[in-house]
């Protein structure tokens, strides 16, 4: 009697009302061997299918069993009606139902207009907003204006780039087109990148222009990675 392995015959021998389990020699009917085949091979689609939708469904139960992430800040309000804003805190520093989740910007907005800070996990301090305190903003709310309250102007903050650059560099280097003006730090930390092997395409996105901007813009940068550019051709030819 044949061994009982959980696998019947389908055909594959040559008595066609058998029902015995596999366990004799696969018959050598080439057109049948063809059709066992595709048989096996639509029913191990068939489980792969079944294998990736448990997979996901596993993966969902999971995410929905998984506790919720902490708020990074929230909002606490007082018991009466009208829940007033009490104080804001970060992280998991208040928990309840006087406390809501906020955006990072909401904490800073809150704070800006008044609402405490936490004296125990400060998010003033997180969110750097003492300046606000400090220093205040234009009449319109702009965090940035100049000297008289009016909008910055380049003659301004070229003013006080001299006077950085007086600071910073050595008489030589002062008297030099080194950083001349501020827009030298875009041009020397794109240049940076290119030096670097960065990807043109990610450097232009970084940079904010196409990549023919990037390769009209700084054809000198590009042309000195020639060099470099061969020394990696060969190197992987003759590897």
């Amino acid at each position: 009697m044949a061994q009982d392995n959980g696998a019947r015959c389908m055909g594959m021998c040559d008595t066609p009302t058998c029902n015995r389990t596999v366990s004799a020699p696969l018959s050598r009917d080439f057109p049948r061997l063809q059709a066992i085949a595709l048989y096996l091979d639509l029913q191990l689609q068939a489980v792969r299918r079944r294998i990736a939708e448990a997979g996901q469904w596993e993966a969902s139960r999971k995410a929905a069993a998984r506790p919720p992430s902490p708020p990074e800040w929230t909002l606490q309000v007082d018991v009466g009606a009208e829940q007033r804003p009490v104080a804001v805190h970060h992280g998991e520093c208040v928990a309840g139902a006087r406390s809501r989740r906020i955006t990072r910007r909401n904490a800073i907005e809150a704070l800006a207009v008044g609402v405490e800070p936490s004296l125990t996990c400060r998010p003033d301090r997180e969110l750097q907003v003492d300046c606000l305190k400090q220093f205040g903003t234009a009449e319109d709310g702009r965090l940035f204006r100049a000297s008289q309250g009016g909008r910055i102007r380049s003659t301004e903050y070229t003013a006080v780039w001299q006077r950085a650059r007086e600071k910073a560099l050595t008489p030589v280097e002062l008297a030099s087109p080194l950083a001349a003006v501020p827009y030298s730090l875009r041009h020397a930390i794109v240049s940076l990148w290119i030096k670097a092997g960065v990807d043109p395409v990610k450097i232009a996105r970084r940079a904010g222009h196409s990549v023919a901007a990037l390769y009209r813009s700084y054809a000198k940068v590009l042309h000195g990675t020639q060099t470099r550019a061969n020394a990696l051709i060969e190197q992987k030819l003759g590897g």
